[in-house]
C-alpha cells in the first residue's frame, strides 16, 4: 500500500533508466497515410490506400496490451479519414489504453466528437494560422472545415485539446493574433 493505492509497484530507476520498464508506455501508430492537407511542414502525405487493416491494428492492440503499453497515440496522414476509426478506438478502450489523437479535426463531426469526449485523454490539433495564412501552409482551402472541427471539439467538451504549431516565417504574427482570439 502506497498513499492509500493498492497495487502500485514501485520502480527503482538505476543508473540505466530507460532500462526501468520492460516496454513502452506510450505507442504512436500511423493508422493512414492519408491526409486531405498537403502541409509544408509535414512529411506524412500520400494519396495511396495501403495501410494497416482494421484486424492488423486490432492484433497490434492485443500484442501491446499484453506487454503493458498504456498509451496509444493515434496519428496518421489524417486519422480520422479512416472509415473504421471510432471501431479503433472503442477496441483500444476495451482494452484499457488511454489514448491521444492527432488530427488537423477538418474532418471531425459531432458523432465523433462524442465518441471522443468519453475515450480520449488529448486531442492536439495541427494549427498553422488563421484564413489565409492557415491555407497557404496546409495547401487547400480548409480554413471554414478547421474552424468547424475545432468549434465541434471544444463545444462537445473533449478534454485536454491541444493546438499544436510550427512555426515559420508565415505565421509567427498570425499566431500571435490568434492566441489572443482564443482566450
Amino acid at each position: 500500500l502506497v498513499g492509500g493505492v493498492e497495487n502500485v509497484r514501485i520502480i527503482e530507476l538505476s543508473a540505466n533508466p530507460d532500462q526501468a520498464f520492460g516496454s513502452p508506455l506510450k505507442v504512436q501508430i500511423q493508422v493512414s497515410k492519408c491526409c486531405n492537407m498537403r502541409c509544408e511542414t509535414c512529411a506524412v502525405y500520400d494519396r495511396r490506400s495501403d495501410q494497416l487493416s482494421t484486424n492488423q491494428i486490432f492484433q497490434i492492440l492485443d500484442k501491446l496490451s499484453d506487454v503493458g503499453v498504456l498509451n496509444i497515440q493515434w496519428s496518421g496522414g489524417e486519422p480520422l479519414l479512416r472509415a473504421d476509426f471510432i471501431d479503433l478506438v472503442n477496441y483500444a478502450t476495451e482494452k484499457g489504453f488511454q489514448q491521444n489523437c492527432y488530427t488537423n479535426v477538418t474532418m471531425l463531426t459531432e458523432k465523433l466528437a462524442l465518441v471522443f469526449k468519453q475515450q480520449l485523454f488529448k486531442m492536439q490539433i495541427s494549427f498553422d494560422g488563421i484564413e489565409e495564412i492557415f491555407e497557404a501552409i496546409v495547401g487547400a482551402r480548409l480554413w471554414k472545415k478547421f474552424e468547424r472541427g475545432l468549434n465541434i471539439a471544444v463545444s462537445a467538451g473533449i478534454p485536454n485539446i491541444i493546438l499544436a504549431t510550427v512555426l515559420q516565417e508565415k505565421n509567427v504574427t498570425a499566431i500571435d493574433y490568434a492566441t489572443v482570439e482564443l482566450e
